[in-house]
């Protein structure tokens, strides 16, 4: 017999969505020292109902970014009052939110020290109350993302924020600039826009806003793009999506040598009476690591000044070099400290580490009067100039455990190295004899080199010897180098786990590992020593870790193959990672360097049975650890690690009885409810067990499932109140089946005053359970539901006959669904559904509900998904929603593989072409009254191109759900 006890979880990510919780929150956090770096997200209701005042002015706790949300369309505009240390507030970011309602608390302002504002998935008309607040705030930057629902650009009317006289600047993704009236502008501020522009893109209004610095343009057709021209002094990057030969031919656009040139980026900019411009081509085409390069290798500058123009051919200057300018942005920047700007055009270029930042540099020759090419400066790696100090940094990640920082000085017409410092761990042979280390010790040096006349004049060395179960002793010297005043600017190379993301490292796994990243496709990697770790993290995209990568580590006892370096190097684990030792036990120190993951699965594949030792120093679980599995579980497992995770954060254990056993194993209940956090206890194949019911006071146990022994009284179960229960009733091993008849899974769930009761019976001939039925208690008495459909469902397999109470039709009232079993070859799913009549107070069966295939409820498009699999090579989606009394298919979508023949001269395919159709058809009235179709042609041995409109359906906020069919790409 199986019981489970299910409650409403509370969400993660410490969202804030009731009074109560912040008060919890400020217990569990240390919400006193809360910092800029922490985003914290707020769901209010429509009329705060559930915030006391103390609670909402508590809200000023939170600093830096705030997401806010509504569990309805808008939100009272008083909330915003309490938002006292935010410097940056995102609207709607996972909600249905459209505005605010209401007005400002009287005798309150727009909070004035927030700075910015994100209006997420942004429609035209949306949020027109909270920009007439903003009118009366300090606001300067307004970001507007529209994201990829639609497939036409929505507006942005820039009158409506023009009344700010703080803006500075205004951003625009995937959303169009429009001007309503160009007179509200008439003092506005701003001086840098973002956005799209079309052909209902008027820039007339440029001339309103003299402070208009710059303008950056994603531009999909040819439009009023002459007046961008004519605005002397305005700084432009334009990139073009669709074909503008007007534009091109007004800015004179230079040709290759052989003619041939798409237009991909155009740039502006200008001082001291100058004016720079740079014109880059798109490259059709794979560069080395496979990835289609979007950008040019041979971009063109052209300068004028006065009468002089004359232009320089990058690409050509340093001949040999291989280098991609993805969005290089060219600048007038003095980078050899003498009073001059110079033109600096930064590009990506291929060194022995792989890509690197690089610039092409053009210092400004007063004797000549024209800017001359830097071949010195070019072989800078990531350079960033230090104007303080008058020198050039550098920095560059080599490859795992090797940093390289480098200082130059500009003296004689060149830059030339003044000193370098490298950190790197040294090889067994390299160690220094005087150091005298124990066997086995890992040593670290940092070597500075200074420079003079292009020699090394002199070298230092200093070094830090880490020896296994001791803490390592890092140099005074070391520690100088990463101050924040120090001589080497505080560099730190974990600077690298973020700008690292920029640069991808060459060897011999690149183009398979860009490949894995670009399908998807998890990694499923073991590692059982620090130095196998090394390695993979070379071979691997370790930057771009996904949560869904199996990685399975397997210690030793003594952690004896492990460098304390590569442990720490764990902490890049994510999501899930799956533990075992090659002993009985592992050291319960390597818990602590997992730093990344929020499950931990122990001992799935071996004979560990407990950690050992204690954690490192200083040190404890992990608090970002959420959940863990005890596998293979046999009574008496893991008690020392039960007793770790009291001081842990988790809120989910699971355990898994090892199957070899052959008599059902007991989990005590007072083992784990001392973790402070938790909330879920599942025991699979395992029994409910509990030694002391006094110590499960103050317990924050919402949800228990797992075994209960045959003789166990149940009749607490059912007289506790609200309580809800799913029992699966099930024999012995090796004893009879229940009579046909019999009840085998009884279900009870509340809904305000309502009791939903569901009771399953098994059909003994075919083992399996069928015809269920409900009953519904509420204030006015009891009455049954029967499914109506049983007949023509047949028996599904693998029934849970799992019962929720959601709501289905959006009404804001709870319904009820019942599985029905997995049908088919595909295993399809299929639910009844029964939605609460409001005018009888009852629920009423809805058989729309219950045709569709793996039924899925977006409560916040208010709609419901459908997906199936029609074939290996073909899939499908569909979208259902509820108006008059059913669920009507309002489109549909589909992915499948077609023989060639069938669209052959249409497309005009080659030889040995295969073809993927994508095929989106349009309901009205249950007609179908648009079709679109989309091909993909694949070509054996190359890259197959996924068009647009394809990429769109499978982006992440994609209108179909989030489609993807596993199919080889």
């Amino acid at each position: 017999m199986v019981l489970a006890v299910c409650f409403l979880c509370v969400c993660g990510q410490k969202p804030n969505e009731t009074g109560e919780e912040p008060a919890q929150m400020r217990e569990m956090y240390d919400g006193d020292t809360l910092s800029d770096e922490n985003d914290g997200r707020v769901v209010f209701s429509e009329d705060l109902a559930e915030w006391s005042t103390e609670d909402l002015e508590a809200l000023g706790i939170l600093k830096g970014t705030v997401y806010v949300e509504s569990e309805g369309e808008t939100f009272p505009a008083r909330a915003l009052s309490y938002l006292t240390g935010a410097q940056e507030v995102i609207f709607s970011y996972d909600s249905d939110l459209t505005d605010v309602s209401g007005t400002l608390p009287e005798g309150c302002r727009f909070p004035q020290q927030i700075k910015e504002v994100t209006l997420d998935a942004y429609r035209e008309g949306k949020y027109g109350t909270l920009l007439q607040l903003l009118q009366d705030s300090q606001v300067e930057v307004i970001h507007v993302d529209a994201g990829a629902e639609t497939e036409e650009l929505p507006g942005f009317w820039l009158d409506e924020v023009a009344g700010i006289r703080t803006l500075k600047e205004i951003t625009l993704r995937e959303t169009a600039i429009r001007v309503r009236d160009e007179k509200a502008l008439d003092g506005c501020k701003v001086e840098r826009i973002v956005g799209c522009a079309d052909k209902e893109t008027d820039f007339s209004f440029i001339g309103r806003i003299p402070a208009l610095a710059e303008l950056e343009c994603d531009v999909m057709e040819e439009g009023g793009l002459q007046l961008l021209l004519d605005r002397e002094g305005l700084s432009l990057f334009l990139r073009f999506y669709g074909d503008c030969p007007l534009f091109y031919q007004a800015v004179s656009w230079p040709e290759e040598e052989s003619g041939e040139r798409t237009p991909c980026l155009y740039q502006r900019r200008y001082d001291q009476g100058r004016m720079a411009e740079c014109f880059t081509g798109r490259q059709d085409g794979e560069d080395e690591t496979g990835e289609i390069a979007v950008g040019s290798g041979n971009p063109c500058l052209r300068v004028t000044d006065g009468a002089a123009i004359y232009e320089f051919r990058p690409g050509e200057t340093e001949s040999g070099s291989q280098f991609y300018l993805w969005e290089g942005r060219i600048r007038f920047q003095d980078i050899n400290f003498d009073g001059t700007k110079d033109l600096v055009l930064p590009v990506e270029r291929h060194s022995p580490f792989g890509l690197a930042g690089t610039e092409f540099a053009y210092l400004w020759n007063q004797g000549s009067g024209r800017y001359e090419f830097s071949p010195s400066y070019y072989w800078i790696n990531n350079p960033e100039v230090d104007e303080e100090q008058q020198m050039i940094r550098s920095e560059l990640f080599c490859w795992p455990e090797f940093y390289r920082w480098a200082i130059y000085r500009y003296a004689d017409g060149a830059f030339t190295t003044q000193s370098v410092l490298t950190q790197e761990t040294l090889e067994a042979d390299e160690i220094p004899e005087e150091l005298a280390v124990p066997e086995g010790s890992g040593v670290i040096r940092w070597q500075e080199e200074i420079f003079e006349n292009g020699e090394v004049a002199e070298e230092k060395n200093v070094y830090a010897v880490q020896i296994e179960g001791k803490e390592t002793v890092f140099p005074q010297t070391c520690q100088n180098y990463y101050e924040e005043d120090s001589y080497w600017a505080g560099f730190d190379p974990d600077i690298w786990e973020e700008k690292g993301k920029k640069f991808s490292r060459t060897n011999r796994d690149t183009q398979e590992t860009a490949t894995a990243r670009e399908k998807q496709e998890p990694y499923d990697l073991t590692i059982q020593s620090g130095e196998e770790f090394a390695l993979i993290r070379e071979w691997y995209d370790w930057d771009n870790l996904a949560d869904e990568d199996y990685v399975r580590v397997v210690f030793s006892e003594d952690l004896s193959e492990w460098p304390t370096e590569d442990l720490e190097a764990l902490s890049i684990l994510k999501g899930t990672v799956y533990v075992e030792s090659k002993g009985e036990t592992f050291p319960a120190r390597a818990l602590t360097y997992l730093t990344g993951a929020r499950e931990v699965i122990f001992s799935g594949d071996s004979d560990m049975t407990d950690v050992s030792g204690t954690l490192s120093a200083g040190r404890n679980v992990p608090q970002q650890l959420k959940t863990v599995t005890l596998d293979s579980y046999r009574e008496g497992k893991y008690q020392t690690l039960l007793r770790l995770l009291q001081d842990s954060q988790v809120e989910t254990v699971r355990v898994i009885s090892d199957r070899s056993e052959k008599n059902v194993q007991g989990f005590w209940l007072d083992d784990v409810v001392k973790i402070p956090a938790l909330k879920e206890v599942i025991l699979e194949e395992t029994a409910i067990r509990v030694r002391e019911e006094t110590a499960l006071e103050h317990c924050t146990l919402e949800r228990i499932e797992g075994y209960v022994d045959a003789d166990m009284d149940l009749q607490p179960l059912l007289d506790r109140d609200r309580l809800s229960l799913y029992l699966y009733f099930c024999m012995d091993e090796g004893a009879s089946a229940p009579e046909e008849g019999t009840t085998c899974i009884y279900q009870r769930g509340y809904d305000q005053d309502r009791m939903v009761e569901c009771f399953t019976k098994w059909q003994g001939d075919d083992d399996r359970m069928c015809d269920p039925w409900l009953r519904v208690t509420d204030g006015s008495g009891v009455y049954e539901l029967r499914p109506e459909v049983s007949e023509m469902f047949g028996l599904g397999d693998y029934r849970e006959d799992r019962m929720a109470l959601k709501d289905i039709n959006f009404d804001g009232i709870k319904d009820i669904t019942l599985e029905t079993g997995h049908y088919g070859n595909q295993g399809i799913v299929y639910e009844y559904g029964w939605i609460l009549n409001q005018d009888t107070g009852r629920y009423e069966y809805s058989p729309t509900y219950s045709d569709i295939g793996n039924p899925s409820v977006d409560a916040r498009h208010k709609l419901v998904r459908s997906c199936w699999r029609n074939a290996a090579y073909s899939h499908s989606w569909a979208i259902y929603r509820y108006a008059d009394g059913a669920f009507v298919e309002q489109g549909e979508l589909t992915e499948e593989f077609i023989l060639k023949d069938e669209v052959q001269e249409e497309l005009g395919l080659p030889e040995g072409a295969g073809v993927t159709r994508w095929q989106e058809r349009i309901f009205e009235n249950e007609e179908t009254v648009e079709v679109k179709d989309a091909y993909q042609v694949r070509m054996a041995e190359k890259r197959s191109e996924l068009p647009k409109v394809c990429e769109a359906y499978r982006a992440q906020d994609s209108y179909w759900g989030y489609p993807e069919s596993g199919q080889d790409d």
